[in-house]
């Protein structure tokens, strides 16, 4: 663990769970009962998962969260600061357990999750209002919906006020969450959430188009819409962009959006653009589906920077051949 000497130019408020996770060779159906593998046990929860991409690749992070009065609180915390997270505003619930998720993962990567959340709804605004100047001194704030949606809420309205970027991936999505009125800065979705959110259901490019300048007229300045091994989309300034993805071999997608906000927030506080910021995001996001667990196979910025470079040599080479035929 190194010390802390700077204030974190980027602060996450979620969730901490720890992740139970079982490998099997497919998904159940309902009622079904399936025989997996080994339990492996892995830190978790999206708000640390982030929290953990975001310093691993090189960001300055502070982390807002309650843990739980328990052994796997005190090993949690440890475990954060070893990540180098500044933990000055991670407090403990008292007479309640920490956060788990139960998470059945099958052969091609796919995955279902029970999230238990537990300490994570103990969070109050009061917790808020005691980390709001480490919010003001921030550059960023991140932030999910595993926390109770007045705390997310409380949180943006401190950003917003304190003239602090938001980054927001309301996930677990909930159709009820209304964030018009609220500053976003970059709105950060999957398909399913995009669809979830606006109505829409997203067949082609032209509907996917369609749902993502609806949540501009939400109110978010910038959107995000991640699609797995797809393009992800980005609406900004009233222009659409799809940015391709790195193609790897994936073994668990666990994690791998949480990854992808995380390296999005490090990219914005480098000033990076934003086309430049979700192809870094895309390639950290990818990494992380080739290694079991969330925290641990997200990846570290040596590794991303390699793989965006030789993706830029395989596309500079890839340019140069077609250009012999045209």
């Amino acid at each position: 663990m190194t010390t802390r000497t700077t204030t974190p130019s980027i602060i996450v408020t979620g969730s901490a769970n720890l992740d139970f996770c079982v490998s099997v060779p497919r998904l159940p159906q309902r009622g079904e009962t399936l025989i997996g593998e080994d339990m492996h046990t892995f830190f978790g929860g999206k708000g640390a998962n982030q929290a953990i991409a975001a310093a691993r690749l090189g960001g300055d992070v502070g982390f807002i969260a309650k843990l739980g009065d328990d052994a796997f609180g005190a090993q949690y915390l440890r475990h954060l600061r070893h990540e180098g997270i500044d933990t000055s505003c991670v407090s403990f619930a008292q007479n309640c357990p920490t956060g788990t998720a139960q998470i059945i993962v099958e052969e091609l990567g796919q995955n279902m999750i029970v999230v238990s959340p537990s300490a994570n709804m103990r969070i109050s605004l009061s917790d808020l209002h005691q980390a709001e100047h480490i919010i003001a001194a921030a550059g960023i704030l991140l932030l999910q919906m595993e926390i109770p949606q007045e705390i997310v809420e409380g949180a943006i309205r401190i950003a917003n006020r304190q003239g602090v970027q938001v980054i927001l991936n309301p996930s677990p999505v909930d159709s009820r969450f209304q964030f018009k009125g609220l500053e976003i800065d970059y709105l950060v979705v999957n398909v399913v959430e995009a669809e979830t959110i606006t109505g829409i259901t997203c067949r082609d490019l032209q509907t996917l188009s369609e749902a993502a300048e609806c949540l501009v007229s939400m109110g978010a300045r910038n959107v995000v819409i991640t699609r797995g091994r797809e393009s992800t989309l980005v609406d900004c300034h009233d222009t659409i962009e799809f940015v391709p993805t790195i193609h790897v071999d994936s073994v668990d997608a666990v994690g791998a959006g949480d990854t992808f906000a995380g390296a999005l927030a490090v990219a914005l506080t480098e000033k990076m653009d934003i086309i430049s910021a979700v192809r870094f995001a895309n390639c950290a996001g990818a990494l992380a589906t080739t290694r079991l667990g969330a925290q641990a196979a997200m990846p570290f910025r040596a590794e991303v920077e390699e793989c965006l470079t030789s993706n830029l040599d395989m596309a500079e080479k890839t340019k140069s051949r077609m250009s012999r035929y045209t």
